[in-house]
């Protein structure tokens, strides 16, 4: 008797288990084609999202900067997607072309690429090869031609951060007496010499800043009104200061 219970309670459980295994086949079914349905539609979604570049728009002030030379530079990195795109390739590409400074990227949903361009600013020239920008670094623009009336600095390769900083500091400090540095160069034992107004002045290797502060408080007391007549000034000297005048 109990065998036989045993055995229809055995077939009970097999039925309920094809029904819970059928149960379980009709839901991972559903599951996959959900699934499969969100992936084809994301799919469309991201097709639709994602098209390729259809505008590059080019900000900024150029003065020696062509937008047909920019273009021609970012024509063969533009071609991927509006997500897909390399923003940090772009900035590399267009850094080459000498007067680029700097880049800013962005995006512009749906299809648009803001690319802003800062331009090199000029400041001075150096060793009469490169230029020197607004940042104190060199670069080496087309030409030299057009730039001459730019100061002219000289001195050592590599040494070039380190002179524009005593430029700018010499800058400042003569323009409080109305004098402009047009020229200035030094050597490998620092030996400071420059150009303003006409007038050369020798620094010399030693004591440059006290030096130059002791040409300026004899420029506001003596040089001043007799400018027109020196042609150099030195100032090496331990206990004083030559000045050359002019035939």
């Amino acid at each position: 008797m109990n065998i036989k219970k045993n055995k229809i309670y055995d077939f009970i459980g097999i039925i309920n288990h094809q029904r819970l295994t059928k149960k379980n086949c009709r839901i991972v079914l559903l599951s996959v084609l959900i699934l499969t349905s969100l992936i084809a539609s994301s799919t469309y979604i991201w097709r639709k999202i994602n098209r390729p570049v259809a505008v590059v728009r080019i900000e900024g002030e150029f003065h020696h900067l062509l937008r047909s030379q920019i273009r021609q530079q970012l024509s063969p990195v533009v071609v991927e997607k509006f997500f897909s795109i390399k923003l940090s390739q772009i900035k590399k590409t267009l850094r080459v072309l000498p007067w680029v400074h700097d880049v800013t990227i962005k995006r512009q949903w749906p299809d648009q690429l803001l690319v802003k361009i800062y331009e090199r600013i000029p400041q001075a020239r150096w060793n009469n090869r490169w230029l020197i920008d607004q940042s104190g670094n060199i670069f080496i623009p087309d030409n030299l031609r057009n730039f001459n009336h730019l100061p002219a600095l000289s001195g050592v390769i590599t040494q070039e951060n380190e002179m524009w900083k005593t430029f700018l500091f010499l800058k400042k400090r003569l323009q409080t007496i109305s004098l402009t540095i047009t020229d200035f160069s030094t050597d490998d034992i620092d030996n400071w010499c420059f150009v303003t107004n006409g007038v050369k002045i020798s620094v010399g290797e030693h004591n440059h800043y006290k030096r130059i502060e002791a040409f300026i408080l004899l420029y506001k007391q003596q040089l001043k009104g007799q400018w027109s007549n020196i042609d150099s000034v030195d100032l090496r000297y331990t206990n004083g200061i030559a000045i050359a005048w002019k035939k």
